[in-house]
Formats: structure tokens, sequence, C-alpha cells
């Protein structure tokens, strides 16, 4: 995902072109293009209205699943997040007990330390 860097107020992190937070942190506080890159087990899925308070994630993010592919049980979902296309591993288990199926709108979350800029 090829996405812009730019300081926001006090808070340095990492914006999509159309200017949503991403997540990670610049140390340098320089604006520049990038590549922000994380392994499809990074992210955790939450269905909207359900609470997210108490985790340590900060990153959290709306989108919708494409595609659902069984792999064992592990399934793959594929996300659309700012108009990208990503990969998030879950169990099969997850994906039958919180009904995920294509065209549903899901909240992504993931831990700064788990993005990896390039």
């Amino acid at each position: 995902m090829k996405i812009s860097l730019s300081i926001v107020s006090t808070i340095r992190g990492l914006r999509s072109a159309d200017d949503d937070l991403f997540a990670a942190v610049d140390r340098r506080g320089q604006g520049r293009e990038g590549w922000a890159t994380f392994s499809p087990e990074a992210p955790t899925i939450h269905l909207p209205g359900s609470s997210i308070n108490g985790s340590s994630a900060r990153n959290n993010f709306p989108a919708r699943i494409d595609a659902v592919e069984s792999r064992g049980p592990v399934s793959r979902v594929w996300c659309v997040l700012a108009g990208q296309r990503l990969a998030v591993d879950v169990t099969a288990a997850s994906i039958t007990e919180m009904h995920l199926e294509p065209g549903q709108k899901i909240l992504l979350s993931i831990k700064a330390p788990a993005v990896t800029l390039y």
C-alpha cells in the first residue's frame, strides 16, 4: 500500500492519500511518501458497534470485506481499506461466530509496531 507520510499536529503518523491516518510513526518527523506493510496475522477484525475499549491497538480503521477464502483452520479475509485490498488471517471459528461475509463493514485494528515502513 503506497501512502504519504506526514505530521499531524503534534502526532507523527502515516496518512493515506485521502488524508486518513493509517498506522505508524515517523521518528524523524519528515513528510515523505513510502510503503507500509504488515503480515496478514497482524490486524484484528471487529464488528461495527462492538467495543474495542481496553485494547492496546490504537490504530482502528473502517474497512469492508471483499472476499473470504477458506484455508482449513485459518481463513483469509480480503478487505478493502482506503481503496487498497489487503489480507487478514483469522480462524475459521471467527468467520462462523462473527458471521463474516463479503460486503460486510468491519473495523480493522493494528498495533503500530506490527507495521514496517519503507
